[in-house]
């Protein structure tokens, strides 16, 4: 179809020129030049409503294409630029086509004033075509600037929107992909170092510092118990003692047996004691390593407040020791 269009516009042109053997290498010049044309610049979507004219300037039957573009122009049914210009392309090339220069004129007038910097094709249309709307564009230069720069503040306005719209989405996905990292697990890998003398504590102490927590409350309670025992037995050998460091006759059965009472729970309560010291040396780990799962808003929050944790605690002090619980809250 383009083909045949091409070719009766150069017949057109031919017609209108001396003939001479010029003519058909001028027409098989401008088939070539079609053949050879990148298929995206001879594929230009034209608009629905104007496809019967298009179709008819295709065959070269110029005079029904005016004919319907003119109808469609006074029926207002185009109204976007695409089709305004479309329609007026089609209007003038087959005006020009026709020998009728003065419509021709006209209609580039209609087309520029649409698109001040509109181009005809080099490939599609003679250059005579490309002269006269050339002609216009200069002839009205000073009625097309002001078009051209609403259209240049147009086209800055809109890139502007959808510079702005761009950002709005970029920052929606950036929160959305913020949300999903923040919920998403981390390892935090928490390292504690234990001095070597915390297993010579007693009453348990050893294993608490250690988180062995059962372990801990048995040896506590066991030698607690053994220790307060000592107390009271050796309080009862004491009451039978006098003053001047003898025993009553009446009271010497029962004060040795308070006495033996009294060895055998201090016996008892080293004995739980070395246990303990040999236990917490078995167990005992210079450093230990744990693991625990959190979100990156849950570590940021405890970042934030403070933290909120607690941590059991035994150091040395001048003539001892102290023991507690430390934690911020």
């Amino acid at each position: 179809m383009r083909l045949c269009r091409l070719a009766n516009e150069t017949k057109a042109l031919c017609r209108r020129l001396r003939p001479t053997a010029l003519c058909g290498v001028l027409t098989l010049a401008m088939l070539m030049a079609t053949l050879l044309a990148p298929r995206s610049g001879l594929a230009a979507r034209v608009p629905e409503l104007l496809v019967p004219a298009r179709d008819r300037f295709d065959f070269g039957r110029y005079a029904e294409a005016i004919r319907i573009v003119e109808e469609l122009v006074a029926r207002k049914v185009l109204t976007s630029e695409a089709e305004l210009t479309e329609a007026w392309r089609i209007h003038g090339l087959s005006s020009l086509y026709l020998g009728e220069r003065d419509e021709a004129r006209a209609s580039f007038e209609q087309l520029l004033a649409i698109n001040p910097d509109y181009d005809l094709d080099a490939l599609l249309v003679p250059l005579i075509a490309i002269e006269l709307l050339e002609d216009v564009r200069e002839a009205k230069r000073e009625f097309l600037e002001p078009i051209r720069a609403r259209r240049r503040k147009l086209a800055a306005q809109q890139a502007e929107e959808e510079r702005e719209r761009e950002q709005r989405r970029q920052a929606r996905a950036a929160s959305r992909g913020s949300t999903t990292t923040a919920r998403q697990p981390v390892m935090i890998q928490r390292v504690e170092r234990h001095p070597f003398f915390l297993n010579f504590l007693p009453l348990g102490a050893a294993q608490l510092a250690q988180k062995r927590n059962g372990a801990g409350v048995i040896f506590a309670v066991g030698q607690s118990l053994a220790v307060a025992g000592t107390i009271i037995t050796w309080s009862q050998v004491n009451s039978r003692i006098e003053p001047d460091g003898r025993v009553e006759p009446g009271n010497l059965e029962a004060a040795r047996s308070w006495r033996q009472a009294n060895w055998a729970l201090f016996g008892t309560s080293l004995a739980i004691y070395l246990g303990g010291v040999i236990d917490a040396i078995i167990a005992y780990e210079e450093e230990t390593v744990s693991l625990e799962v959190q979100s990156l808003a849950e570590t940021g929050s405890r970042s934030a407040d403070g933290g909120g944790q607690r941590q059991f605690f035994i150091t040395p002090v001048a003539g001892g020791g102290a023991a507690g619980i430390l934690g911020t809250f």
